[in-house]
């Protein structure tokens, strides 16, 4: 593997002991010559367009859904036993899904070419051969690749991971709850022990998806090195991307779609009517409940929360409140820059101690960005059905931020029922709480499917992948004041949800959170 100036000087035919000569002052025909001859492009080598990349993408999506519905013909055709088996629909997505998993590992997940132009002599030079040897000048990196480059440093343990162990550890899961529920008598243990399953796979699901933020944030990043013409950057996410995107959202949906037998309080329902027997059952939800978490003798909180400080009538002002905070948090993190890279071609080329190289006249570059720019910039080239712009749209807009904004409301309808239940009639006061307890349960869902927490978690691992693998050659990348606010709305997305939900559910009777 060549570094830096000892690549410049076996380009140019120089021994390790001869002095490098000035740049400047070479024929650029010999110079072009002789990098021509040490970076030569493989047999077979090349960049995917983004036409390339779209048709794995969309052809991918369409076997999940081709699936899926052969699934859900077979149970419409042949039904299953009910409250016997998971959903056939819900098993054919998850095993298209892990299929494209490891594709989606193996290929490439981005692309990245930067060429760096002294303007005074007119030399090229490719950024990332000097460095690391990549084919073809480009960063041409999957997550199994750069496991291995980065092996057996912290950033290979912190990719695999997120990568290989987090996907292998909701298999195990998949496969406990399909021996639970088409091999095992429904008891009070099994149901319980189910649900208990259900819950860690619903909330391993989406963390395999760090380093897919990871890859969205350096795209935005290295697009913003370019400066014509002395650096030219050109980055896209490749169909490594494309595949374990649709196995990450399809095995998360799947995990959400998995019912736990715990029945959903349907309107107009009350608090009673969860107590009532159900003759399809050998067990009632109170009884289920209590095999995971015991039924308190006394009215009293199992898990504190300090909406038993401030009571039901203030519940709805208070979580008004935090849903306030959350807005201004989280509308200051889109305003803001949460990240900048800056890109400095001098240190690359001079090394430590190659003086000749300070003659070369490239600038430093680089910027800063954030959520909202990756979200405007995503959203204004949807209508070109740009790939990387559909995959950033369903990472950032949808996931990220929709769904973290529909659990806090839905969290706040749950407080303004509970408000509205004081001082009412006993029949009143049971349908608020139901409906309390509805909301809940949306929310529940909504929690599930966020991603503002991994979107943290993948910035986390771009920063430190970028600083393991690709400072030496120039590329260093750092948090800015922006991921405070992020870290603050999510801080209080998290605490609203577990403070009103393990409220309502401990109020009644319910497992909490």
């Amino acid at each position: 593997m060549l570094h830096g100036s000892s690549a410049v000087r076996h380009a140019l035919g120089l021994q390790r002991t001869q002095v490098l000569p000035d740049l400047t002052k070479i024929p650029p025909d010999l110079y072009r010559q002789a990098w021509a001859m040490l970076t030569k492009v493989p047999e077979g080598f090349h960049i995917d367009s983004k036409k390339e990349i779209a048709r794995w993408f969309f052809g991918a999506l369409g076997i999940v859904l081709a699936c899926t519905f052969l699934g859900k013909l077979w149970d419409l055709l042949l039904p299953p036993n009910k409250g016997q088996r998971i959903p056939r629909w819900v098993v054919t997505m998850v095993v298209s899904s892990y299929i494209l998993m490891f594709p989606g590992i193996i290929y490439p997940v981005i692309t990245v070419d930067v060429h760096v132009t002294d303007p005074k002599s007119g030399l090229t030079l490719p950024a990332f051969a000097t460095f690391m040897n990549y084919p073809g000048d480009v960063l041409n990196e999957s997550m199994w690749g750069i496991i291995k480059l980065l092996f057996p440093g912290p950033a290979s343990f912190l990719v695999g991971f997120y990568g290989l162990v987090v996907p292998a550890i909701k298999f195990v899961l998949f496969a406990k709850i399909l021996k639970l529920k088409e091999f095992s008598k429904r008891t009070a243990e099994t149901t319980a022990s189910l649900r208990y399953n259900v819950s860690w796979l619903r909330f391993v699901s989406k963390w395999d998806s760090p380093k897919l933020f990871a890859y969205v944030v350096l795209l935005e990043l290295f697009g913003m090195v370019s400066h014509e013409p002395e650096v030219h950057s050109r980055p896209i996410l490749n169909k490594g991307f494309a595949l374990y995107l649709v196995f990450s959202i399809g095995t998360l949906l799947a995990s959400v779609a998995i019912p736990d037998d715990v029945r959903s309080l349907i309107p107009g329902s009350t608090i009673d009517d969860l107590q009532e027997v159900d003759e399809t059952s050998e067990t009632t939800p109170a009884a289920d409940a209590a095999a995971v978490t015991p039924k308190p003798e006394k009215k009293e909180a199992t898990t504190p929360t300090f909406f038993w400080l401030f009571g039901e009538r203030h519940m709805l002002p208070v979580t008004l409140g935090l849903l306030l905070v959350f807005l201004i948090a989280l509308s200051l993190a889109l305003c803001m820059n949460l990240f900048s890279m800056t890109y400095k071609p001098k240190y690359w080329l001079m090394g430590p101690y190659e003086e000749s190289f300070k003659a070369l006249g490239v600038p430093e570059t680089g910027g800063a960005s954030g959520m909202g720019r990756i979200m405007g910039k995503a959203l204004t080239r949807l209508e070109s059905l740009d790939v990387s712009a559909v995959m950033c749209t369903l990472l950032i807009v949808i996931f990220t931020l929709g769904f973290t904004c529909l659990d806090m409301f839905a969290l706040t309808i749950a407080s303004y029922h509970v408000s509205r239940s004081v001082d009412q009639e006993k029949d009143v006061k049971k349908e608020r709480w139901a409906r309390a307890l509805k909301f809940v349960k949306f929310a529940h869902l909504y929690q599930f499917l966020s991603m503002l927490d991994v979107f943290i978690v993948g910035s986390v691992v771009s920063m430190i992948t970028t600083l393991a693998s690709l400072a030496g050659a120039g590329f260093y990348l750092s948090f800015d004041r922006g991921m405070i606010f992020v870290f603050l709305a999510e801080g209080i997305h998290i605490m609203t949800h577990v403070a009103v939900s393990n409220f309502i559910n401990e109020k009644c009777e319910q497992p909490a959170t």
